[in-house]
């Protein structure tokens, strides 16, 4: 049995692979109820689109495995490493413990933006 998950593999597989980890901890919950939890706390249920669309005005973020990337500027970055050193490249997410070295200086913010291409809010 192959060991260990990642959010990718959460994220693609629907309710299986929270079915195998179910499986290995030796927890007998029905297969019909893990699948019905993972719909109703999916990213469509719970922010209404689907994963890729963006609103400005969500905690949601897009719902896509990568993004996080977005949510960082180079000291950030920097500090997240210093904080826990080599998990980002632990996790396979990046080759190396020095990843934040190409994020940019810094996040462009909704000032940087011209208000008439901002999305109408809700």
């Amino acid at each position: 049995m192959q060991l260990g998950t990642s959010y990718e593999k959460l994220v693609s597989s629907g309710a299986a692979e929270f079915i195998r980890i179910v499986r290995f901890l030796g927890w007998p919950v029905p297969d019909e109820q893990v699948a019905n939890t993972v719909e109703r706390h999916s990213f469509l249920a719970r922010s209404g689109r689907r994963p890729g669309e963006t609103d400005i005005h969500s905690h949601y973020r897009r719902g896509i495995s990568g993004d996080w990337r977005n949510h960082f500027d180079r000291r950030v970055g920097e500090l997240f490493e210093r904080a826990l050193p080599g998990l980002v490249a632990a996790g396979a997410y990046e080759a190396s413990n020095e990843w934040y070295r190409r994020l940019p200086a810094r996040i462009p913010s909704l000032t940087d933006t011209e208000p008439e291409s901002l999305p109408a809010a809700p």
